[in-house]
């Protein structure tokens, strides 16, 4: 929507934030109409939510040693002088690196060499 006001007020010579302001209710009645359309939809296949206590906590440790809270420590845990966008590529690179250590991930096969200690045998 931001690439398509960009142009209207490229066309129009309109200013962008004119534009932006004028587009803020149709997108509202957008999203309330997505949410609506979701809500009647799992009403109809009785889908229910889960309950509070069983949703995952907010904050997980950056201890543990899963993928998720990998990601999680580098794009936000991470230091805080560094620019949200440089930390958001280190989350990438650590994703993609880790993601060769697990078979049912791997893009590619290991070297044997490589995969030997895992057991993964370097193939898919």
């Amino acid at each position: 929507m931001g690439a398509v006001a960009f142009l209207m007020a490229a066309f129009t010579e309109i200013s962008y934030t004119y534009i932006c302001v004028i587009a803020f209710v149709p997108a509202l009645m957008y999203y309330f109409q997505c949410y609506m359309s979701v809500h009647f939809r799992s009403g109809l296949m009785d889908i229910k939510g889960i309950s509070r206590n069983e949703l995952p906590g907010s904050s997980p440790s950056c201890g543990r040693r899963d993928i998720s809270s990998s990601l999680y420590c580098c794009s936000s845990c991470g230091s805080y002088r560094a620019l949200p966008l440089r930390r958001r590529l280190w989350a990438m690179a650590l994703a993609v690196f880790l993601g060769f250590f697990r078979e049912d991930t791997r893009i590619v096969g290991l070297p044997p060499v490589l995969a030997a200690p895992w057991g993964s045998g370097g193939g898919h």
